[in-house]
């Protein structure tokens, strides 16, 4: 960050105020007039915050290295406007005229960190390419799927806006690693924009062009950024499909014959996106996924990650799929509840350890309120507590065994973190409806 991002960031806050102002004032209730400030401010605090841990405790980093092939762009433009369709369109391709600029772009070719680059130039066309104002860009979309998520959760459960809010705006970690120029905050946006769309075009049917268009660019980006997130995501999603239509058969005899068939078509849609997916990416194939998982998971706690002093194991991965099985207890465990307060080794992983802690007790009092067989039971009623905790705990031990490193998995985990904590408070307000 320099002088430019000084001068240039607070003009575009004074220019986006006039829009915040006209959506706080869309709606009625103050509480969620009141959110909407809150929501912003503490998502442009984190894409500044973000700016400054990179800048000045890692000394460089994921953000900036998306910011340097925004501005290679950025410069190619300002030698030719042509230039930024060509690259914006480009699909890792060699381009005539062009071939001193994508030296430089090492990212070229990995279409995933691309797309991020490029989206970072897009918003840099408007701001001259400082880096801050393009990290507001970046926070102002993360806004909007939380917004989206907080909408969905508050239209099923009207009583609980606080909570909603709370694990929609305020989780530590997505603050931090869903807010700047980084991967996680546009799939961490877009994943809101796909819950959205998916409870309101297929649960409630209810067809809404903000859904239909929220949805279906929440899946473009997930797809191109961060496949494995709808690797977890689309079967849970189904799977909440499936047990809203069985809830609304009345008849326990005509429910028990129909959903073998319900949950039939589920499984096939799921392994037909599953088969579709590894066309796309060989690694994600199931055979390959296991492998993947221990590749990604070694070359993080003993290469890229390796002098980080952040590094946990939970047992030998072999690459298969046993493997992961054997190792699911642990990485559910890692993923949710550490580190411990005893592993922290440095200030960033402190943060990550008493939000951990912090969920850790969430878990332990609703369970405590609610006994274990109560609160399976109030999951099994409510299939979107269902689809909460399935698409959680999928995801806690996909990352967790794929990550091997505290500092990187308090990045990979923040989807899950609405859907976890939600769902814990949601069930905390079915123990208190128990004892009332």
């Amino acid at each position: 960050m320099d002088i430019k991002d000084v001068i240039i960031a607070p003009i575009l806050i004074f220019l986006l105020i006039p829009g915040i102002w006209i959506f706080r004032n869309r709606e009625s209730d103050l509480f969620e007039r009141q959110l909407v400030n809150l929501g912003i401010s503490v998502k442009m605090i984190g894409a500044l915050a973000i700016g400054l841990i990179y800048q000045f405790y890692y000394h460089g980093g994921d953000t900036y290295n998306f910011f340097h092939h925004s501005t290679v762009i950025w410069k190619a433009t300002l030698d030719n406007p042509l230039n930024y369709i060509k690259l914006a369109f480009s699909s890792g391709q060699p381009i005539s005229g062009l071939g001193d600029y994508i030296s430089s772009l090492y990212w070229y070719r990995d279409q995933s960190s691309f797309f991020v680059a490029k989206t970072a130039a897009f918003f840099g066309l408007f701001t001259l390419n400082s880096y801050l104002a393009i990290a507001l860009c970046f926070s102002i979309f993360s806004f909007s799927g939380s917004w989206a998520l907080y909408k969905t959760m508050t239209h099923r459960y009207p009583n609980l806006k606080i909570e909603a809010a709370i694990a929609s705006f305020f989780i530590p970690s997505c603050i931090v690693w869903g807010s700047g120029l980084m991967k996680d905050t546009l799939t961490f946006g877009a994943l809101g924009w796909v819950v959205y769309g998916f409870y309101h075009l297929v649960v409630q049917r209810n067809f809404t062009r903000t859904a239909l268009i929220g949805g279906i660019i929440g899946l473009y980006i997930i797809y191109v950024v961060k496949i494995y997130i709808l690797i977890s995501l689309i079967p849970c999603l189904l799977g909440w499909a499936v047990l809203e239509n069985l809830d609304s058969i009345n008849s326990r005899v005509i429910r028990s014959f129909v959903a073998p068939f319900f949950f039939v078509v589920g499984g096939l849609l799921a392994f037909f996106f599953m088969d579709q997916v590894a066309e796309e990416n060989a690694k994600y194939d199931l055979d390959n996924l296991a492998l993947t998982s221990q590749t990604t998971a070694y070359d993080i706690a003993y290469w890229t990650g390796k002098g980080a002093g952040s590094t946990y194991n939970l047992g030998e991965l072999d690459g298969t799929i046993g493997g992961i099985i054997s190792l699911t207890p642990q990485a559910i465990v890692v993923s949710l509840f550490r580190p411990w307060l005893w592993e922290v080794s440095n200030p960033m992983m402190l943060i990550t350890a008493l939000e951990s802690l912090g969920i850790l007790i969430l878990t332990v009092l609703v369970f405590f309120r609610g006994r274990l067989i109560g609160v399976f039971s109030w999951i099994r009623k409510d299939p979107f507590l269902v689809f909460c905790f399935a698409f959680s705990l999928v995801f806690a031990i996909g990352v967790g065994v794929s990550s091997y490193n505290f500092g990187s998995l308090a990045r990979y985990k923040i989807p899950l973190m609405p859907f976890y904590v939600f769902g814990m408070f949601v069930l905390n307000a079915y123990n208190s409806l128990k004892r009332d």
